[in-house]
């Protein structure tokens, strides 16, 4: 792969860089996180005839009312890792997707909107009840480029996003319904699939000079992955990871025989863990194999996942009535022998249902958390006593201390249980139980660029690719699958590649992105969690090429003796390459 091709899809995405004179005189932290352009999903309420109410309410029990309202709002942003950039006196502005890049910030965005408006019913009668007045909100939202940085002056400085983006979602909150929540056609298209809404047609927005597709957000599906969108949309040819499934097949060979296996499979987002975890589950059919997803938003529930296994392993929907739960949870027990009383209360609270077991509320959360723990392990332990079971949880770098802890100790105790424990996460997150001698580690490697372009092949239906068109599947995907998957979306969307016959057309153009947003903001998410050093540092070396060296990165960032302790980090996180002159931009080995 060609070391220029991927540094300019990588570099571009990784920051917009100031200029290279700049970098040349020695860049501190603050010149480079100043004035950033960035992909991010902005969010506007406001209150529907509040200028009456205001007057009505003396000063005093405006800002209570007020305040009470604020404060839920904020709470809900905060809840789904937005951030309040501006409160407007009767709404406010939040942003998602900045100062933290976030691949989800566009669905953040629509659920804490939704979130605003139950937690806003839920405040009705209090607020009726003390203010005579029950709110209605308008939300708009929005999802496109800003300039977010620092503006003022010695006296004054703030934090600020500024653009077009802003304003259209500014705009979109005006043209609101009260009590109804729009979004822009950008965002629809980012959340689609994942959200229901419905198309209110084309309108004119003001300082817009072309009518705008306008949608109204209604609800959000039920847990999906990108990855279930995919099996939704029809997936392309399994292709290059053979080995990874043989070996797949191998522990669960080795588990059936009633020995523990956790297989632990890493790998950077969009590498292809779901697909290998697909393929292996048809394998072995779903009745021996129980899936969860730990999320970014479920770190603060304990045993997150074993939600999902509990409900899957009892049949319950997440819509089950309360009634229909407690006897599915028993009639399930019985069958497998397990104790009631010891168990019913902790899978019933688990569930997020209420238990009149009188017990359970006099007890510490801690209490509460171990034998939570035990009737989780007991659970499982029988049921894998009448056959062979494989747990698969995906995205266990945003696992909850509860479930990682559980992973720790069943690992421990029961390692003649012929159970199948399948963990698939990203790079920068290790397990405490990695190096245990029951557990075997797969990261799973690009794919080859013949492999890529076989990939653009079957998504386009065609045996034969354009030769600039192939260049580019190498270039941009960098052997990632979900590369491959979203840059021809993005491609075919746009009318750029299309087939006429058995003839694939493309149409290159240089005013482009470097990529599609979904994978800059992937992309940018593990930039801004850096520390501030490398940061400092990747940036700089995203200007001065796709190779560079530690002597130059410390003359032009100033660093000089800890520059080269954070190239070291940044190597470790497989952002740049080690090579014989320096470090670089570009692909780890290939898959052959």
């Amino acid at each position: 792969m060609n070391g220029e091709s991927h540094q300019s899809s990588t570099r571009e995405a990784v920051a917009a860089s100031p200029p290279q004179s700049l970098v040349r005189k020695g860049l501190s932290a603050r010149h480079i996180l100043e004035g950033r352009r960035r992909q991010a999903t902005v969010l506007f309420t406001d209150m529907a005839s509040f200028t009456p109410v205001a007057e009505r309410l003396c000063e005093e029990k405006t800002y209570l009312f007020i305040q009470r309202v604020l404060q839920a709002m904020s709470e809900a942003v905060h809840c789904h890792e937005g951030t309040v950039q501006e409160l407007t006196g009767d709404g406010l502005m939040a942003l998602f997707g900045v100062p933290i890049a976030s691949e989800h910030a566009p669905l953040k965005a629509c659920t804490t909107a939704l979130e605003i408006r139950s937690r806003m019913l839920e405040l009705e009668d209090g607020l009726e009840r003390d203010f005579g007045h029950r709110p209605k909100f308008r939300i708009g939202i929005h999802t496109g480029p800003l300039v977010v940085g620092k503006v003022g002056d010695d006296l004054r400085v703030e934090f600020t996003a500024l653009g077009d983006t802003v304003n259209l979602a500014s705009r979109l909150q005006t043209e609101a319904e009260p009590g109804s929540i729009l979004i822009s056609a950008a965002t629809q298209e980012l959340v689609k699939g994942f959200a229901e809404t419905s198309f209110l047609g084309e309108r004119q927005i003001k300082g817009k000079s072309e009518p705008q597709r306008v949608f109204e957000l209604k609800g959000i599906r039920g847990e999906m992955s990108r990855f279930d969108l995919a099996v939704h949309r029809g997936l392309t040819t399994f292709i290059g990871r053979t080995q990874d499934l043989r070996r797949l097949e191998h522990c669960w060979e080795e588990a059936r025989k009633a020995s523990l296996r956790i297989l632990n499979i890493s790998g950077e987002a969009g590498i292809g863990k779901s697909r290998l975890i697909f393929e292996f589950r048809q394998k072995v059919g779903d009745g021996a194999c129980l899936l969860a997803n730990c999320t970014p938003t479920g770190q603060a529930v304990p045993f997150k996942p074993f939600i999902s296994i509990v409900r899957e392993l009892f049949h319950i929907s997440d819509r089950e009535p309360a009634g229909a739960v407690e006897q599915k949870l028993l009639e399930g027990l019985s069958t497998l022998g397990l104790g009631i009383d010891e168990t019913l209360p902790y899978l019933l609270a688990l569930l997020g249902q209420e238990t009149k077991d009188s017990v359970i509320h006099q007890l510490a959360a801690e209490v509460v958390g171990i034998r939570t723990r035990r009737a989780i392990s007991e659970l499982l332990q029988k049921r894998c006593h009448r056959s062979p079971l494989v747990i698969v949880i995906e995205d266990l770098h945003w696992v909850d201390t509860a479930s990682e802890g559980w992973i720790q100790r069943i690992e421990e105790d029961a390692r003649e249980l012929p159970l199948l424990i399948v963990a698939t996460f990203r790079q920068h997150y290790r397990p405490p139980w990695a190096s245990s001698p029951s557990v075997t580690n797969i990261e799973l490697q690009p794919l080859s660029d013949e492999s890529t372009i076989q990939l653009f092949k079957d998504r386009i239906g065609s045996s034969a690719l354009p030769g600039q068109l192939a260049q580019l599947a190498v270039a941009k995907t960098q052997g990632n699958p979900l590369f491959a998957e979203e840059i021809t979306n993005y491609l075919i969307d746009r009318g750029r590649l299309r087939r006429e016959g058995t003839e694939v057309l493309y149409e290159p153009t240089v005013n482009e992105p470097a990529l599609p947003v979904t994978l800059e903001n992937l992309l940018l998410e593990r930039f801004d969690r850096l520390d501030e050093g490398p940061r400092v540092v990747l940036e700089a070396g995203s200007v001065i090429g796709a190779s560079f060296s530690g002597d130059l990165i410390s003359e032009v960032t100033g660093l000089n003796g800890v520059a080269m302790a954070h190239l070291t980090i940044l190597e470790s996180k497989e952002l740049i390459f080690r090579e014989s002159e320096g470090y670089r931009f570009g692909p780890r080995r290939r898959l052959q």
